[in-house]
């Protein structure tokens, strides 16, 4: 019962982080528009209800220091993040509609990113009578190429 309970708070706390991720990437991505780092950081607090060390974390990650603008690399490294972690609270198995109108992307043009995870498409038609859905599937446990190891031996 005590695991039932620490794998539930768990599981909440990364929903809670995946939130906050898709939060800030929308402020970040509205800063562009003439925002100064004060207003965005109320906004944060205010209308996003992000923690102030959470969101000190998620500047220090993804903000360029010096221009407080969320650059290409670091926009493509939030998606990596919030995606990993939907996939990890979807026992790896994850929707792609919600997670690409929540970031405000076509599906194709996450499917890129999906791809890039090492996902693969599958179909689930047990979701309805008329409409399959379709869910990005990542493997576990990872395979990586075969090293092979030399063996020390040891002098006796």
């Amino acid at each position: 019962m005590l695991q039932d309970e620490e794998e539930k708070t768990k599981h909440a706390f990364i929903l809670s982080y995946i939130t906050h991720l898709v939060n800030f990437f929308k402020l970040a991505a509205s800063s562009r528009r003439s925002k100064s780092r004060d207003n965005i950081y109320g906004e944060a607090i205010n209308k996003y209800k992000i923690p102030r060390i959470v969101y000190q974390k998620f500047s220090s990650l993804f903000l360029d220091p010096a221009s407080n603008v969320l650059s290409t690399d670091k926009k493509e490294l939030i998606i990596g993040y919030i995606l990993v972690l939907t996939l990890f609270a979807d026992s790896f198995c994850s929707d792609p509609s919600d997670i690409a109108k929540d970031l405000g992307m076509t599906l194709s043009e996450l499917r890129l990113y999906f791809m890039q995870l090492g996902c693969k498409l599958s179909t689930d038609s047990r979701s309805g009578i008329h409409r399959t859905k379709y869910l990005w599937t990542l493997r576990v446990p990872l395979k990586s190429a075969d090293l092979t190891k030399k063996k020390k031996f040891r002098r006796g």
